[in-house]
């Protein structure tokens, strides 16, 4: 009588199944039930033209919007606005989620005095803008805007205060500020020079207390304003009018030569500068964008496109 032969696989064919079987998932890439979002905000942006600056977050047409900074991972910003309610100019903000700029709405500091031009020096993580709040126990807001400042605490921005040292002054106004990558602050003036509207000092930090402030002396022939310095100090962006320019206000390059001399003022030209009014520069904490205000937007383009030819 023949035997007949098993259906059942043997010990050894199981063992062959087993492991082709883990050899094809080795050879497969990893499955993932969360898709990753954290990408960049700006990832996949040229912006090689000068581009209006998120139009349904920031740049609105019913309302003017200018100042803009961010923090170091470019995924939260700041800018200045005055919207609906509003009775003053405020800082609003808002952070990138979701693969987009979630809606803006006044920074918890802001909202009840004249606030603008916030500035997020990445070194210490504080936010300084300018302001005509209060000082100290008054209650009267100031005639003249003064520098003021908030850091982080427990998570939330902390009560602003003023900048300690000689830097405010109660007979002038202190406006638009940025900060070099060592603290030196550079901000613009309203008043503390005799016949001058507006102008340029820096003043130098040590242990957060700012030095008396030092005059930056630069050859233009009309008044400037909104200071921004390259965080290595090499150079300086302002907004100016004057003759020769291609409109209202114009951006301007003014190189450093040594110490506090500096060269003359160069239109930056038509890739930024129209019939229109541009203002209040500013480069992103990467230095890959420069952003500006236009006609009451905020506009942004690659910052090599648009200085190349100045460096």
């Amino acid at each position: 009588m023949k035997r007949q032969m098993s259906s059942v696989p043997t010990l050894l064919t199981i063992i062959a199944i087993i492991l082709m079987s883990c050899r094809n998932e080795r050879g497969k890439k990893p499955s993932s039930t969360h898709a990753n979002t954290d990408i960049h905000p700006f990832e996949g942006t040229s912006a090689e033209t000068a581009t209006k600056f998120e139009s349904e977050v920031v740049s609105l047409t019913e309302s003017a919007e200018f100042g803009i900074t961010f923090t170091a991972d470019m995924k939260t910003l700041f800018f200045t606005s005055k919207r609906g309610e509003d009775k003053d100019f405020c800082i609003y903000t808002s952070r990138f989620e979701n693969n987009k700029w979630q809606p803006a709405g006044i920074a918890s500091f802001s909202g009840k005095y004249f606030d603008a031009d916030a500035f997020i020096d990445p070194q210490d993580d504080k936010l300084y803008f300018f302001s005509m709040r209060p000082r100290g126990k008054d209650t009267i807001p100031l005639e003249m805007p003064n520098i003021w400042y908030t850091g982080k605490k427990e998570g939330s921005w902390a009560e602003p205060k003023m900048i300690k040292g000689d830097i405010n002054s109660p007979t002038s106004g202190e406006g638009y500020l940025s900060l070099t990558k060592n603290g030196t602050m550079y901000f613009s003036t309203m008043g503390r020079l005799e016949g001058k509207q507006h102008d340029i000092f820096k003043s130098t930090s040590s242990d957060h207390m700012f030095s008396e402030p030092e005059y930056v002396e630069i050859d233009i022939d009309t008044s400037f304003s909104n200071p921004f310095i390259s965080p290595d100090e090499d150079f300086l962006l302002i907004d100016s009018r004057q003759a020769g320019g291609l409109g209202g206000n114009d951006l301007y390059f003014v190189k450093r030569l040594r110490g506090n001399t500096w060269s003359k003022p160069v239109n930056i030209g038509p890739k930024i500068n129209t019939p229109g009014d541009e203002g209040t520069p500013s480069l992103s904490p990467d230095g890959k964008w420069l952003f500006f205000s236009r006609d009451g937007d905020i506009y942004f383009i690659s910052a090599e496109a648009a200085l190349s030819d100045m460096l």
